[in-house]
């Protein structure tokens, strides 16, 4: 009776965890305030901290962004992370943050599992992910090797008239 009191309790102390981070994922983010790098730094810090994954950032040549696309790939990295703590099994992953004249890519990595590609069924939140990329003009690509982890890719271009 012990063992099945422990697992429910450790079962319970999981679910409010995931809980607790999907309700601060739904509240906005100021992303005027602090930028799309701000914003995703911050929200790596905790999402490392809750899922007890090791994790870093790469930025480069960080500027701002149209707020919508800024919020579309704020909304991409928060469900690959949300991937990677649910389903890989990995040891640390990386975000990348590349902001080109013309496009912005962000890249969000890890060590773990995994997954097949072509036997993967397309989840809601991958599906998710491409559809706001869609929406923006963007690409998503995903790469992924059984056992040797997984890396998403999503770039939108930068309206030339909306820069700010």
């Amino acid at each position: 009776a012990r063992e099945r009191l422990d697992e429910a309790e450790n079962l319970i102390k999981t679910s409010q965890d995931e809980l607790g981070q999907m309700i601060s994922e739904l509240r906005p983010i100021a992303l005027e305030g602090q930028g799309l790098a701000g914003a995703i730094t911050d929200y790596l810090v905790t999402w490392s901290q809750h899922s007890r994954i090791p994790a870093d950032i790469q930025i480069q040549n960080e500027q701002q962004l149209p707020l919508e696309i800024e919020q579309t790939l704020f909304r991409v990295a928060q469900e690959a992370l949300s991937n990677i703590a649910r389903h890989s099994r990995a040891s640390s992953a990386v975000v990348r943050l590349a902001f080109d004249p013309d496009q912005v890519t962000l890249c969000v990595a890890d060590n773990g599992v995994g997954f097949d590609l072509s036997n993967a069924r397309n989840g809601f939140g991958l599906q998710s992910m491409r559809d706001r990329m869609s929406a923006i003009h963007g690409r998503m690509v995903v790469q992924a090797v059984r056992d040797g982890g997984t890396n998403i890719k999503a770039s939108a271009p930068i309206p030339r008239q909306e820069k700010k």
